[in-house]
């Protein structure tokens, strides 16, 4: 049997390949989630499609699936992106209905509860179509209102709520006269519209429905002659009730005219993928500050959900937000809720500080050392090459296990991360091989949270353990000794050579000391030894030269002057000599940077070829005499070694 002929594929059923260029651009989404041109290319042909082919999309299950995968990993990463949240909607309801479409609905509202435009599309489509009864409909308004129903520009909500209950119990309903009571307080921009209809119901309540029970007493308490609101005519109960709802008229008057001064600065409340200018960041901050000095602790979660809009993505805001809800609230899910809408969505990793916050509210409020630990390690694994993260997670580790756990463990990471990585035969340049003591044993990690933290480090990463260390036995337990000989027991290690935060914080440490034996054997370990950047190198000898320079005195500088002026003339970016010498050195085993300049001689700027002999001027023109003071011209130059110009070049590979 012709297997050829016989034999055919199940190919595997692509829904897309009738649509190659909707396939090519869900791939260049992939590739650049952050381009919102491309976002918006993919949606706008995800909707000609659907228009153009509507009866095909609605019948293929596939198709629909790869659509609300696309608009849900569009508004997964941008879930303020309001406009496409309405498109979302809008496709649904096309393709499967109005209970698919309200659902997408439910979950905009969810995924961005500060935007009153899907609030009142949701409460809108759910009232006109009865799709839930009243006492759903009334939680959904108070739902509505929580998220929204503070900021300046929230009267079309307002509104709604007023139609809809003045619809369902009138306007004479103590329901009704209760929204009105909270609206007339609130710093909204259409305030007025409100005192006036508050003014032309209240007549029909009692001065009891108008005002709480405790300001009624208070009220009563500063009228002449009156121990009880009965004791009162109608007139007089009338006048009090206008003079205090005046007085509260006044009040939000005066609340709107001072936020109208924030709010007319405002020019960017939207979210979009532009930056934030500094003029946008400073009206938020100083809208905010006006807040906290003067509005209620609703009024300025509000502002603060607002500010979080267009700012979302920055962690100042985000920073300040939660310091406050922390100071000023005792809701520790809603800010744990915070905390994690911040971190999992709008905070990029390299903005760490919210993260940090969020290990201490762990820490320090919440008692959950397991949650903080969790924090930690992960801003090690995905930070891998910061050390910023094993800093605070070792100071965090020394207050809830002690320094004595800590210091040890700390320490038998890195000689295991050693041990494993790195073999026992190798050394840096130069250097003896070093044997383990007799009857020593592998090191082995005991504690847990050690062998955790192990799993998540680096080269880059686990050197910063020994800086720790170090640190912690000088700052903390004043025990320079202590930490110097940390630092020694690692230095010839191959893996130290490479770690700028370890050779760093030696110099350091001998310059704070200044030990000039220790600082000048660190700088020539550093230049013959370490692999760290040149610029890195440089700002170190630049500080041990000015170190040198003044704290040495002049007998003691005339021994080291040639190796003084040479690191001057090595790190002068300017300087004609701007060559690093001690870079020649390493290439010798002896280190004798000589040798290196005789072979770079005889090579003549062509590595691996030497020649023995170069032709050499012998008659050189004498600069120091003016030309125009001679009286002779000048003689024809002379060579020695031209003969042997013409001599076969060797190479360096010829006497191996």
């Amino acid at each position: 049997m012709d297997i050829d002929t016989h034999y055919t594929a199940n190919p595997v059923h692509n829904p897309l390949q009738n649509f190659p260029q909707w396939e090519r651009l869900r791939n260049d989404v992939k590739e650049n989630t952050k381009d919102i041109d491309l976002w918006e290319e993919l949606i706008t042909l995800i909707e000609d499609h659907v228009s153009s082919n509507l009866t095909l999309v609605r019948s293929d299950v596939e198709l629909k699936n790869i659509i609300h995968r696309d608009f849900d990993d569009l508004l997964t990463r941008f879930p303020y992106l309001t406009i496409y949240w309405k498109r979302y909607i809008t496709i649904e309801y096309t393709l499967n209905g109005l209970k698919p479409s309200v659902i997408i609905l439910e979950r905009a509202v969810t995924a961005f509860p500060s935007s009153l435009e899907l609030w009142l599309d949701y409460l809108n489509i759910v009232i006109s179509n009865n799709l839930e009864n009243e006492a759903i409909v009334k939680g959904l308004f108070q739902d509505a209102l929580d998220n929204v129903g503070r900021q300046f520009l929230s009267h079309p909500l307002w509104d709604l709520y007023l139609e809809w209950e003045s619809n369902v119990s009138g306007d004479k309903s103590n329901d009704y006269l209760n929204i009105l009571l909270k609206l007339i307080r609130l710093p909204l921009h259409q305030y007025a519209k409100y005192s006036e209809r508050f003014q032309e119901v209240m007549h029909h309540f009692t001065i009891e429905d108008l005002i709480s029970e405790e300001e009624l007493l208070t009220l009563v308490e500063k009228t002449d002659g009156v121990t009880s609101i009965h004791d009162l005519g109608a007139d007089q109960q009338r006048q009090l009730s206008e003079g205090y709802f005046s007085a509260v008229f006044s009040a939000t008057y005066e609340g709107v005219t001072a936020r109208w001064e924030y709010e007319s600065e405002l020019t960017k409340q939207d979210f979009d993928l532009m930056p934030v200018t500094d003029q946008e960041m400073k009206v938020w901050l100083n809208y905010l500050d006006f807040e906290e000095q003067h509005g209620d602790t609703l009024q300025i979660i509000s502002l603060y959900e607002r500010a979080l809009v267009p700012t979302c993505s920055y962690e100042k805001i985000w920073l300040r937000y939660l310091k406050f809800l922390i100071q000023n609230t005792d809701d520790s899910k809603k800010i744990v809720k915070q905390f994690n809408r911040a971190c999992d969505i709008f905070i990029s990793i390299d903005q760490p500080s919210v993260r940090y916050m969020f290990a201490q509210y762990y820490h320090l409020r919440l008692k959950n050392m397991e949650k903080a630990k969790i924090i930690y390690t992960s801003l090690i694994s995905m930070l891998n090459t910061d050390t910023e993260p094993i800093s605070k997670y070792f100071n965090f580790l020394i207050k809830i296990l002690g320094e004595k756990v800590v210091l040890e463990s700390s320490i038998n990471v890195v000689k295991y991360f050693i041990q494993e990585n790195f073999k026992p035969s190798a050394e840096p340049l130069n250097q003896k091989k070093r044997k383990l003591p007799n009857g020593a044993h592998p090191v082995v990690i005991k504690h847990d949270d050690f062998k955790k933290l192990y799993k998540v480090l680096n080269f880059r990463t686990v050197t910063q353990l020994v800086v720790e260390v170090a640190k912690y036995y000088w700052l903390s337990k004043q025990n320079v000794k202590a930490a110097r000989d940390i630092l020694i027991s690692f230095f010839k290690e191959d893996l130290m050579r490479c770690s700028l935060p370890y050779w760093t914080f030696f110099f350091k440490f001998e310059l704070s000391q200044r030990n000039k034996k220790n600082l000048t054997n660190v700088i020539n370990y550093i230049k013959f030894y370490g692999q760290l950047p040149i610029t890195s190198i440089n700002d170190m000898i630049k500080l041990y030269v000015e170190f040198m320079f003044q704290n040495s005195a002049p007998d003691e500088i005339m021994k080291i002057n040639r190796e003084i002026m040479r690191y001057l003339l090595e790190t002068d970016t300017e300087s004609s000599m701007h060559m690093k010498h001690f870079l020649k050195s390493r290439l010798d085993p002896g280190l004798d940077e000589e040798v290196i300049n005789k072979r770079l001689i005889k090579e003549n700027g062509h590595p691996g070829a030497t020649a023995e002999h170069r032709p050499k001027l012998i008659t050189p023109i004498e600069w120091s005499t003016s030309l125009l003071t001679q009286e002779e011209a000048a003689s024809i130059p002379s060579f020695r070694n031209v003969e042997k110009a013409s001599v076969n070049v060797k190479y360096a590979q010829e006497s191996i």
